[in-house]
């Protein structure tokens, strides 16, 4: 087990107690004849969407999932989407697992998504790819670094293949439970607006940030 899988005592000793619902007291009213604002709602999907995205800071996130999101909106684009669980950051309002006041032993899910139709798409997914093999290589076991060479996923390759891309957000989803760090900085667009830029880097077996070659 790693030191980010441990909750250690940051795990309450009894979990609270499930909410009571009383049940409804009649039934429900039917839909009326005229259509309201909620018409349609029954076609509406819930769920799907990118979740809590990062602010300018610096987090230690645990990657909980890497995914690949076709949009709904927006004709022919395609989402990169990396899921993380939130350990600990030094931004307000951003709930971490390693916070001496959460004592649920769980961080908030946050989200880094890439629109792989901007130019820059390839060299940001490349440059966490980079970082993730660098945490890889400081944190992983021996057996699990066997199996991911075994797999196609060479952490010892300073490159990043498409076949290694594709691996990552496959069903197995080999990457989870990896902890990264990332920092977030706003900065200008060429048309004169603002962007959040991730700048990812890899951590050592104490979580600590290692020199990067990226930076």
């Amino acid at each position: 087990m790693f030191p980010w899988q441990q909750n250690g005592s940051q795990v309450p000793a009894t979990a609270p107690a499930a909410p009571v619902f009383a049940p409804p007291t009649a039934a429900p009213t039917p839909a009326p004849a005229a259509r309201s604002v909620y018409a349609n709602i029954d076609k509406e999907e819930v769920g799907g969407d990118f979740g809590r995205t990062l602010v300018a800071g610096e987090y230690l996130l645990k990657i909980a999932a890497v995914k690949e999101q076709v949009s709904k909106k927006k004709a022919n684009a395609i989402y990169f989407i990396v899921e993380f669980e939130l350990l600990g950051s030094n931004v307000a309002g951003y709930r971490g697992a390693m916070d001496p006041n959460n004592t649920t032993g769980k961080g908030e899910l946050v989200s880094w998504v890439v629109d792989m139709g901007q130019m820059s798409s390839k060299r940001n997914v490349k440059q966490f790819f980079l970082e993730v093999k660098r945490s890889i290589a400081a944190v992983a076991p021996a057996d699990w670094l066997t199996a991911l060479q075994g797999a196609g996923f060479d952490v010892n390759y300073d490159n990043v293949s498409e076949q290694e891309v594709l691996f990552a957000k496959g069903p197995t989803q080999p990457l989870a439970g990896i902890p990264i760090m990332c920092t977030c900085k706003v900065e200008p667009t060429k048309s004169g607006g603002q962007f959040t830029k991730h700048y990812y880097a890899a951590v050592d077996a104490s979580l600590n940030r290692l020199p990067s070659a990226q930076r």
